[in-house]
């Protein structure tokens, strides 16, 4: 687990994927950056600053939400807990043009063959559904 408050599987969600490709633009500014003690503060846009660890962050977003934020995703990409190009940490962009290939076939798709696509489903994901 990389973040102390929360289940790994966390992250596939839609909304915490779009978060973590926020982390990765440039305008997540570092002011300072500990990899020992993986802390960090970042610069928020209007010049605030934000001290994140891998459980918290004073953002506004982590504070309502209590699930990590772009710079709490930022932080572990600096301290190599996370690499980018791998599964599940792909992009946003990367899952959302995969998920519109796969509408598109599933357009072509017999009744048939879409409610056998349906049972392997289920079947993969068990009841998570």
């Amino acid at each position: 687990m990389i973040f102390e408050n929360c289940d790994d599987v966390l992250h596939s969600d839609v909304e915490q994927r779009k978060r973590f490709e926020s982390a990765l633009k440039r305008n997540v500014t570092i002011e300072l950056l500990d990899l020992d003690a993986r802390v960090a503060k970042f610069i928020g846009s209007t010049g605030e600053i934000y001290n994140t660890t891998l459980s918290s962050c004073t953002c506004m977003d982590y504070t309502l939400r209590k699930l990590p934020c772009k710079h709490m995703y930022r932080l572990a990409v600096e301290c190599n807990l996370i690499d980018p190009n791998e599964d599940p940490w792909r992009t946003y962009k990367e899952y959302s043009s995969t998920v519109k290939r796969l509408k598109k076939k599933m357009d072509k798709m017999t009744w048939d063959q879409l409610k056998d696509l349906e049972v392997y489903i289920d079947k993969s994901l068990g009841d998570q559904t």
